[in-house]
């Protein structure tokens, strides 16, 4: 599906649909490693008009609970 992620699916329901993928482990520089730590990067792109970021980032704590 997308040809630069190491995976990606695709899932639709009720008139939406979402695209997403996965990338990494990615060797982090020796100063910013925490070994005790993970690190998750959410990328939110409308597939028309323009997002908001503020919409997207609260919608997401919510769903993860965080």
């Amino acid at each position: 599906m997308l040809h630069r992620a190491d995976g990606s699916a695709r899932y639709s329901a009720a008139g939406y649909t979402v695209v997403a993928a996965v990338n990494g482990p990615i060797e982090v520089g020796r100063r910013d490693e925490l070994p005790q730590h993970a690190a998750l990067e959410v990328n939110v792109r409308p597939a028309v008009g323009v997002g908001s970021e503020s919409w997207s980032f609260s919608w997401i704590r919510k769903k993860l609970n965080i």
